[in-house]
């Protein structure tokens, strides 16, 4: 499998398939990347287990949100939801500046919510995607 295929397989979103606040997370970055630059799969996926170290793509943790660009590194936690918005450019680049925030700092907050991300996403709904967001999921 490669990840060249197209411009959007070259940056890749890991997110836990079965959780509700992952899922509306991806749907927020399905309708802010205009110009598509990212790609999504579930970490339970094919791709997870094709292109991510083990530790990253473990079955008994998914609660490890994963971004992998080909062009730069692969991130996890609150490094990978900075590098996202760092790539999808202007105006949400800004939200880059949380970097000078100390890792631990910025872990502990993205730990609280996926710790308790299930019981936080009890009430949200999952929408059906369009023809062209399913374009966007690997397998």
């Amino acid at each position: 499998m490669s990840l060249h295929k197209s411009n959007s397989a070259n940056k890749i979103v890991f997110f836990d398939g079965s959780c509700g606040i992952c899922s509306t997370s991806i749907r927020l970055l399905l309708k802010i990347d205009r110009k598509r630059l990212l790609s999504y799969t579930p970490l339970q996926g094919e791709t997870a287990q094709a292109f991510l170290d083990p530790k990253l793509a473990d079955q008994e943790d998914l609660s490890t949100i994963v971004y992998l660009n080909v062009d730069d590194d692969n991130y996890t936690r609150s490094d990978a939801i900075l590098a996202i918005f760092k790539d999808l450019g202007w105006p949400y680049k800004v939200l880059y500046a949380f970097k000078v925030l100390p890792t631990p700092i910025r872990d502990w907050f993205y730990d609280i919510i996926a710790k308790n991300r299930f019981s936080l996403s009890k009430k949200m709904q999952c929408r059906l995607l369009t023809p062209e967001e399913g374009e966007l999921f690997l397998p």
